[in-house]
């Protein structure tokens, strides 16, 4: 890529990123959430682990991604320069469009030479995968409270298995009618179907299953030591499931940077008549601010760390 084009992408980059920082602060400081309730003395140290726990998941996150970016471009991805724009666009999530932290990804193309096609298709399969590891244990919480269950018996069975299969025979449709073009397609991309890739979107699927439980697991730390609310078993399973639906519903909503409000409404009303709403939408908003603030740190973190190893690996040009 020309010099001249690689520096005005890093200039709006650097402007874009800028932007995202502003929004962010204008989050946190637009809650109508009194501070002193969530870092004072009792609380801080819940506070602060859960601030550190979720900045280490954001930088984690980047792990799916780069292995689906490897799977793609076929080579290796150094694992600082993938978490840097991993966590730079990550702000980008807060400006509105809820989508710009996707579009964000595509720098990585031009700091390694590699297509941006084989980057946004990483990108895709990457979104892919964390939705479907949110459905499965969303699921949980649908089956627990008989959802599906309602839904499939307002339905006819009958109905239901028509249009089951009208989509399979319409599939298998588009592939007769588009066999000839589909073929080539199939041989350039072979490698997909390798028993490596599909090792390795087990692999990421896995990493996010396991990184939402622990979310959910953080999230009920701090409605039981901050918002003081008293858990029985049924009640944290209840809470548990609901979390990753909530997430789920926000992740998937056009329009709303990060999910803000939809995950608070939706959260609110899977629990409800288990706790009070105005305390679960306590609850939410401090994890909101809280999810917020790892964000920001989880970006210095690895920028400055970035900035420490170029330093570090920089000759010393004096001359003695």
């Amino acid at each position: 890529m020309n010099k001249t084009i690689k520096k005005i992408l890093n200039i709006l980059g650097n402007v874009v990123t800028l932007l995202a920082i502003y929004f962010v602060f204008k989050k946190l400081f637009s809650s109508d959430l009194d501070y002193s309730e969530i870092f004072n003395q009792k609380d801080i140290s819940i506070v602060l682990f859960v601030i550190i726990f979720l900045s280490i998941i954001i930088i984690l996150n980047c792990f799916p991604w780069k292995t689906l970016v490897e799977i793609f471009a076929k080579e290796k991805m150094p694992w600082l320069d993938t978490a840097k724009v991993y966590t730079k666009s990550n702000l980008l999530k807060y400006l509105p469009g809820n989508v710009f932290q996707y579009v964000g990804r595509n720098q990585l193309a031009s700091k390694m030479d590699i297509s941006h096609i084989q980057v946004a298709a990483a990108t895709v399969f990457d979104v892919a995968v964390n939705v479907l590891a949110g459905m499965i244990l969303a699921s949980i919480y649908l089956l627990k409270n008989n959802l599906l269950s309602d839904f499939f018996t307002d339905l006819p069975i009958a109905l239901v298995l028509g249009l089951c299969l009208l989509f399979i025979l319409f599939i298998i449709l588009l592939f007769y009618v588009f066999r000839n073009k589909i073929r080539p397609w199939l041989k350039k991309y072979r490698y997909l179907f390798t028993k490596s890739t599909i090792k390795g979107l087990f692999i990421c699927l896995a990493y996010y299953i396991v990184t939402m439980l622990v979310q959910s697991l953080l999230f009920i730390a701090v409605l039981v030591y901050v918002v003081g609310v008293s858990l029985d078993l049924n009640l944290f399973l209840s809470l548990f499931s609901a979390y990753t639906f909530s997430w789920l519903v926000g992740f998937v909503t056009p329009g709303a940077p990060a999910g803000i409000g939809i995950r608070e409404a939706v959260m609110a009303g899977a629990t409800g008549g288990l706790i009070n709403e105005g305390t679960i939408t306590f609850a939410m908003v401090i994890f909101r601010v809280l999810t917020t603030l790892a964000d920001g740190i989880a970006f210095l973190l690895v920028f400055g760390y970035s900035k420490f190893v170029r330093k570090k690996k920089t000759p010393d040009k004096r001359v003695n």
